[in-house]
């Protein structure tokens, strides 16, 4: 008898075996067979996950360079100034979001701009500069971030020079 419960256990084991094995290939063929679901939450989670990007390079004084998209935006903010990718709602092209460096500010609430610099392959039917494949423009709805007049002002000063005018080619 004691010989037929150790064979009892061991049968369990390979049964509970079995089963794990099942339910993890049924969840592999499941991933594999919804790569859009997986592909979407994926987008999602870096889009709200990342964080303002301190520039890798600044090629010349007074320029904010965007290494990626091969632009250069004239600001003499630029030492300040630190950019984030955003999801456009519309899917037609991407964004940057722009954002002050944390040693710049005084009020957490004025770290992101409220404005974005924008790329698409087809062309707007609003003011927006042409640079390789791409037309690039500037859009967004800042307001005042801060009870603090300094705070705004500064604000203030970097939006003014935010504008596709001062968008070009690295």
């Amino acid at each position: 008898m004691h010989k037929q419960s150790g064979n009892a256990a061991s049968l369990t084991v390979i049964i509970l075996l079995v089963i794990i094995l099942a339910g993890a290939l049924g969840y592999i063929f499941y991933k594999n067979a919804n790569p859009d679901t997986q592909t979407e939450t994926q987008s999602q989670e870096v889009v709200t996950t990342e964080e303002p990007t301190e520039p890798a390079v600044i090629e010349q004084e007074g320029y904010l360079s965007v290494q990626e998209w091969g632009i250069k935006l004239k600001t003499s903010n630029a030492p300040k100034l630190m950019y984030y990718p955003e999801e456009q709602v519309s899917g037609q092209g991407e964004m940057l979001g722009l954002a002050r460096k944390p040693s710049e500010i005084r009020d957490p609430a004025c770290s992101r701009l409220g404005i974005d610099v924008y790329r698409q392959q087809t062309e707007p039917e609003f003011n927006s500069k042409k640079i390789g494949n791409y037309y690039y423009y500037v859009t967004g709805s800042p307001s005042k971030c801060s009870d603090n007049p300094l705070e705004n002002a500064t604000q203030a000063a970097i939006l003014q020079e935010v504008t596709v005018d001062n968008i070009s080619e690295l």
